[in-house]
């Protein structure tokens, strides 16, 4: 589901020129966003530039800073930049904050529920029952969103929940999370990413422990490292070039449906 208010863009033209910000280019999830809003930017005359901020708050807050009056919107993919700046950032042009609700500024936020409730019914059905999250940061809203799915779904299959982590969303992460599994498997584990299930699937073949045969493990977000994994990760899809071409069109002030489905 996502907030939406008209926020009405004029150029003389009609084109306009946005930027997306986010932390690293190379994940995966952000070219999956840009994808989709530049396929919404092109049917308008418009475009939408990509631009990589890092890890630092500062960097993020003085980039933002400098390009802002070359903008006609901004897209945050970024947890960089508090809710203080983004609402004086609001204040010279229309932003749209993804993967986040945001009181007061325009949202674009995916539910997983219906993904995370489609694959637990298929793991029922194998008779998996015992669950283990790997965490990624606690102050993310994905990650809490994924857990709180997976803590309304599981126990009306009657499968037990535990979570692991927080762990750095990368293989490292999922490899060091694998370890503390060892001592007591699962049968399935599911990650806050597909990097982390990446990991934990390296650190079980290295160990001896066989997936899928031994224990499921299950990523989010569909990104390109799932399918390159042996054996290829099962994934909980994200509609990310849809929540793009959302978040453009939000920019726009088109009017749009009410909700996002996984």
């Amino acid at each position: 589901s996502y907030r939406h208010h008209d926020l009405g863009l004029d150029g003389e033209d009609g084109s306009h020129l946005f930027a997306m910000l986010v932390n690293d280019a190379s994940n995966g999830v952000g070219s999956q966003i840009l994808k989709g809003a530049q396929i919404a930017a092109m049917e308008s005359n418009s475009a939408v530039s990509l631009i990589e901020i890092g890890n630092s708050i500062m960097w993020a807050q003085r980039l933002v800073d400098n390009i802002i009056d070359r903008l006609d919107g901004l897209i945050l993919c970024t947890d960089k930049l508090g809710v203080a700046k983004v609402r004086e950032l609001q204040n010279r042009v229309p932003v749209v904050v993804m993967n986040r609700p945001m009181e007061g500024v325009s949202s674009v936020v995916p539910d997983p529920l219906l993904g995370v409730t489609r694959i637990l019914m298929l793991l029922k059905r194998y008779g998996l029952r015992d669950v283990a999250y790997i965490a990624g940061s606690h102050s993310e809203w994905a990650n809490e969103s994924r857990w709180e799915a997976l803590s309304l779904i599981c126990p009306h299959f009657g499968m037990r929940l535990r979570q692991i982590g927080s762990v750095k969303p990368s293989i490292e992460g999922g490899m060091q999370a694998a370890l503390a599994l060892e001592g007591a498997l699962p049968d399935v584990v599911i990650c806050f990413n597909d990097l982390i299930a990446a990991g934990v699937i390296r650190k079980f073949g290295v160990d001896g422990i066989r997936v899928p045969a031994d224990v499921s493990v299950v990523g989010f977000d569909s990104t390109l490292v799932a399918p390159m994994v042996n054996p290829p990760i099962t994934t909980i899809r994200i509609p990310r070039a849809q929540m793009g071409q959302t978040a453009v069109n939000m920019l726009l002030g088109h009017r749009i449906a009410p909700a996002l489905n996984l």
